[in-house]
């Protein structure tokens, strides 16, 4: 059972073991109806005792057919993959309903409204309100790489907040009834929020009936400075004693009886700042500037990045609050410039986990370490970077040992905490490849073993083909990397490759002016129109720097396109060669199952600097591309990507900009 569960699928796992049980027989003939099911869900999330758990689902068991037990346990993990979700059936009911459900996440509230319509036999649209002590849908940011881009998108102004690096609170209260909804919709833990009970009503002397919207984090009540990402934690937040849990508030969208959403963020912020008096180190103001001009943006990003403050959410004035939509901008220092002042470093592959899903049954996460002088240690594990050729490359080409986890196949080199046992270890660790690992920032979590630094939201940038174990970063020159990243741009070279990242021509607006870049997996230079020895070698996207003698009519000669757009020219591995700009670089793409063996498009997004997703991972995709005429799971829609068909990709890539999405729906 556990290689089955391998391949990603939990519940078609159940289905193939129930059908070979010889304790709980299979039924038959299906005896469950609808009321059933649904009587034993509702009693099933009553139920904390794992015990408990067990004995309702052997009752559930005795009842089912196989295939009525795997779409019992699909109906657990809200995934029935069956291509269909709240949208269709909403829309069928009115055109308005599924906008109202996002809302609202309602269901019976917005059927109620739709009869109560229907009953008076007056058509018309139906009120999009939001409802106490149920969860809003949070409004999103989309990644923002330039001072020009974020000019662009906020032509009459914006407002720019600091983005605390700490967890997304949705505040409700009614009366004296408070309930806080994480981003994802869920109970926030009560350690982390219990102590707003005393403070919100001295914050909100007037506020009976509120909805806010925040972010909450450990403040050090000597400085009034936030404290790192991750503090929060039970166990962590004990060892800050001079520390307080504090919200800082930055919007609201419900004020005793009002709908606030459709007001401006200019009109809340007013209506927030009349009716909220700040409870110092407790309840604060998030901070805030009024931008207007794009050297005063300037001037707060690099402010903002110098005091090691994770970045900037922009905000344009005449904005109001769409649940689940990204019409925000969030600036962060990895963003700025396609990477220039991201954080890396150069790594040794260690071991690898089973992926899931589509990549179930191979391995697709990397454990990377670095070496002490004595023994392997641990710094972060990777999903993101490879394409699907170069993850088919690496099944054969890395040399590893499957020890499934266990803790007493650990080998004797590797110091490694139980939480990041791997699937599989390397053979040799001094054979093993070297990749450049490049995330938002360095950080410090106690699950690894290299003194605990690790790299937050890493990727694979670079396969170093030129480096070795002994060339790899060191331990040693690991700490060094860290402490240099938290010396916020104090030194010149930082505050040069800060400069240049601010002042580098948007990507996401203009594709002609961006850096040249190249797909390969050697970090030695070759000729653009000629394929080196390694492009039989995995493919990885390699930024290099911009070439003035490069225009952008030799570029399109580089990349084999005309004006028309027709495809970059292709070695025969099939590998991209040239320089493509990175138009997809916002892009985190998920593609629905008809697209997923479309190889070529696959290529392409990678080629182009997209970056394509898991299905499990969609919480975090930008789009999801969809073949046309194909229905859309629920969960897509109730998510915040864009739903395209590949003709966006393949237009995209043609103009050099990201279109607008709304003409390429299903």
């Amino acid at each position: 059972m556990i290689e089955d569960l391998e391949q990603g699928d939990v519940a078609e796992t159940v289905r193939v073991f129930f059908e070979q049980s010889k304790s709980v027989l299979p039924a038959k003939k299906s005896t469950l109806s609808l009321q059933d099911v649904d009587k034993y869900l509702d009693e099933l999330s009553q139920l904390t005792k794992e015990e408990e758990q067990q004995n309702l689902l052997k009752r559930v068991a005795k009842r089912c057919t196989a295939n009525d037990l795997k779409i019992f346990v699909r109906l657990i993990k809200a995934d029935l993959r069956i291509n269909a979700g709240a949208k269709h059936i909403l829309d069928g009911i009115h055109p308005d309903a599924y906008e109202a459900f996002q809302a609202t996440r309602d269901l019976q509230d917005v059927l109620e409204r739709v009869q109560e319509q229907q009953a008076c036999g007056q058509p018309g649209s139906l009120d999009i309100g939001i409802s106490l002590m149920t969860p809003v849908l949070p409004m999103l940011a989309e990644p923002c790489k330039s001072v020009e881009y974020a000019m662009k998108k906020c032509p009459n102004g914006m407002l720019a907040e600091i983005k605390y690096d700490g967890e997304r609170v949705q505040l409700h209260k009614q009366g004296n009834t408070f309930a806080y909804f994480s981003r994802s919709l869920k109970p926030v833990l009560a350690h982390k929020v219990k102590q707003f009970k005393e403070f919100i009503p001295e914050a909100f002397p007037h506020g009976e009936n509120i909805i806010l919207d925040a972010e909450v984090l450990l403040i050090d009540t000597n400085t009034g400075k936030p404290l790192p990402f991750g503090t929060l934690g039970v166990h962590k937040k004990s060892a800050f004693k001079d520390a307080n849990v504090c919200l800082f508030v930055f919007d609201c969208l419900h004020l005793n009886g009002e709908n606030l959403m459709k007001k401006t963020i200019l009109e809340r912020r007013k209506i927030l700042e009349k009716y909220m008096t700040e409870v110092p180190n407790r309840v604060m103001f998030s901070e805030l500037k009024h931008i207007t001009k794009a050297p005063d943006l300037s001037d707060m990003i690099a402010s903002v990045i110098r005091q090691g403050l994770e970045g900037l959410v922009l905000k344009d004035f005449g904005s109001i609050y769409e649940p689940g939509k990204r019409h925000w901008l969030k600036v962060k220092k990895d963003y700025l410039g396609d990477g220039q002042a991201a954080d890396s470093a150069d790594l040794v592959v260690l071991g690898a986990w089973f992926g899931t899903g589509n990549k179930g049954g191979m391995m697709s996460v990397f454990l990377m370490g670095c070496f002490d002088g004595r023994r392997w240690r641990t710094v972060t594990k990777v999903h993101g970077g490879h394409d699907d050729a170069t993850l088919d490359r690496l099944q054969t080409e890395l040399k590893m040992t499957k020890i499934s986890k266990d803790p007493s196949r650990v080998p004797k080199w590797l110091e490694c905490s139980k939480t990041m046992i791997p699937d599989f270890v390397v053979q040799d660790p001094q054979s093993s490849p070297v990749w450049e690992v490049t995330g938002a920032e360095f950080t410090k979590n106690n699950v690894h073993t290299a003194h605990g630094i690790s790299i937050r939201f890493p990727r694979v940038t670079k396969i170093r083909d030129d480096k070795n174990w002994e060339t790899a970063t060191s331990l040693k020159e690991l700490l060094v990397l860290y402490e240099n990243s938290k010396q916020v741009f104090d030194d010149g070279q930082s505050s040069s490759a800060l400069s240049s990242a601010l002042s580098s021509p948007s990507k996401q607006s203009s594709a002609q002016s961006s850096p040249s870049r190249q797909t390969t997996t050697s970090s030695n230079e070759s000729s653009p129109t000629k394929p080196s020895a390694a492009a039989d070698r995995p493919t990885l996207t390699k930024r290099s720097t911009p070439n003035s003698e490069t225009t952008p009519s030799k570029r399109r000669k580089l990349n084999g396109s005309s004006d028309g757009g027709s495809a970059p020219a292709k070695t025969e591995s099939g590998s991209v060669v040239g320089l493509p700009p990175a138009t997809l670089r916002p892009v985190l793409a998920v593609l629905s199952p008809s697209l997923e063996a479309d190889d070529r498009l696959r290529r392409y997004i990678v080629a182009y600097d997209g970056e394509l997703l898991q299905p499990e991972q969609l919480q975090l995709a930008t789009h999801y591309v969809a073949a046309p005429g194909e229905r859309v799971p629920g969960r897509v829609q109730r998510s915040a990507a864009a739903v395209v068909t590949a003709d966006w990709v393949w237009d995209a890539i043609k103009l050099g900009r990201l279109p607008p999405t709304r003409p390429y729906a299903p």
